[in-house]
């Protein structure tokens, strides 16, 4: 069996969620064998608030948005 966790800062709709399952499925398809029907896959949302930069709630950032964060350390 396998166990993915993702955990992401954005709501994401029922449509995004079967996206991303599939394409994590298919993935791991390729790449380790036919494992779909033991892959579990969690989608954790976590809340802006609980996220925290340095040393400050990204609430308190008011001149970056979380998305404007999270792309910023994504495109390293």
């Amino acid at each position: 069996m396998l166990f993915i966790n993702l955990k992401v800062a954005v709501k994401l709709n029922k449509e995004q969620k079967e996206k991303i399952a599939k394409d994590f499925s298919d993935t791991l398809s390729k790449v380790m064998g036919n494992l779909k029907e033991s892959t579990y896959l969690v989608i954790d949302k976590i809340s802006e608030e609980n996220l925290i930069l340095e040393d400050k709630l990204l609430q308190q950032k008011a001149a970056v948005s979380l998305e404007e964060t999270l792309y910023y350390f994504a495109r390293d």
